[in-house]
């Protein structure tokens, strides 16, 4: 398994924004330490994989140049399988923006042929989308996602209503099914992060 600095090192090469590598190395750590209570409550956990695509899960940021470009999940898998990454951590990075096939492709701008998913399915996705979906609700909204599941679908219909503006002129449907989506993963696996786990790791950061 590649060491951390390596993998970092491979963000940096790959041209990410500094920003988004200390980012991707903050849900990195929230990966594991879900995954660590995953394991501790007996579920099979492959850690090494939720390491790696947890620390190039947006790699693919590289290419799209900002945040509000949901196809960089895809970018960033196809250039993970071309440098020689298993299509286990592929996947991982593939699906960490929990977007459906007709997502997709009314988005826009992924890779061509779609995938049949964009949707985390093993433990692993899940794990990874789950901590990007914390990181960002907790640390970048402040939200509290213990006291309020449904938190989290409210930031990602912030962030996006904002794709959708940039990429197709339109708000985005309060209905959009990515919402319900990412609810349901956040109800399914806060029971693995005590809430004063995680708040204690939310103080540590700048």
């Amino acid at each position: 398994m590649p060491s951390r600095s390596a993998l970092v090192g491979f963000l940096r090469g790959a041209g990410c924004p500094e920003q988004k590598v200390t980012h991707c190395e903050r849900v990195a750590d929230v990966a594991l330490a879900v995954g660590r209570q995953m394991q501790a409550a007996e579920i099979p956990v492959d850690l090494g994989v939720v390491e790696i695509g947890a620390l190039l899960h947006d790699v693919g940021v590289a290419f799209t140049r900002d945040d509000l470009s949901p196809e960089h999940c895809a970018l960033g898998a196809d250039f993970l399988r071309a440098n020689g990454f298993t299509e286990t951590v592929a996947r991982c990075v593939e699906r960490h923006e929990c977007i459906a096939r007709p997502e997709a492709a009314e988005l826009g701008n992924f890779p061509q042929p779609l995938r049949d998913t964009y949707v985390p399915e093993t433990v692993e996705e899940r794990i990874i989308a789950f901590a990007d979906l914390m990181y960002f609700a907790v640390v970048e909204k402040r939200s509290d996602p213990w006291q309020d599941p449904d938190a989290v679908g409210r930031a990602s219909f912030g962030y996006m209503d904002a794709v959708f503006r940039k990429k197709l002129g339109r708000a985005v449907p309060k209905t959009y099914p990515i919402f319900a989506r990412v609810v349901a993963l956040t109800r399914t696996m806060l029971v693995y992060v005590p809430h004063e786990t995680f708040a204690r790791w939310v103080a540590k950061q700048p």
